[in-house]
């Protein structure tokens, strides 16, 4: 627990996310690379298998979630989907959706929580696993940009993709 990426060490992955403590980063399959020591995340396919790792990095944009290439973008918090479950909750990236699964966890509300990479990715093929549940979908509240072309307003990117998803 005490391996590094860029300088961040896992134990301190907590404090750094604001989680209450560790225990939401290990539920959700948070762990340090035994090859490249980076922090990875998992990702997993509607059928519950694990089919990505996302690792935590440093970038010139500040640290990111980058996917392993060539293996599309996958949920995040599968492993701890309960199928018998009517509500689902799914949050715009793991960080947040491991945000609310420890509250959730804190207060005793059993409702799926599960994450997306982001809010313009949801494959058609994801919203079979939500076929006959209520589903909350949590985007981030994205400001309005101007089109640096036209001058127009272009919608929020995480109002457009949950206009997306809805639909």
């Amino acid at each position: 627990d005490t391996a590094t990426t860029d300088g961040i060490a896992i134990t301190n992955l907590a404090q750094t996310r604001k989680f209450l403590n560790q225990t939401v980063l290990d539920q959700w399959g948070v762990r340090v690379s035994p090859l490249t020591k980076s922090i990875i995340v998992p990702g997993y396919g509607i059928d519950g298998h694990l089919n990505q790792l996302y690792r935590y990095i440093k970038t010139s944009d500040g640290m990111r979630l980058l996917p392993t290439p060539t293996l599309g973008h996958q949920i995040h918090g599968m492993n701890n989907y309960r199928k018998k479950e009517p509500v689902v909750y799914i949050c715009e990236g793991p960080w947040d959706g491991m945000a609310l699964y420890e509250i959730f966890a804190a207060t005793g509300n059993t409702a799926n929580v599960l994450a997306v990479p982001g809010c313009n990715v949801f494959p058609d093929a994801w919203a079979s696993l939500f076929s006959g549940k209520r589903v909350v979908l949590l985007y981030d509240s994205d400001h309005p940009k101007k089109n640096p072309r036209t001058g127009t307003m272009i919608e929020p990117a995480g109002f457009a993709g949950a206009k997306r998803v809805a639909m």
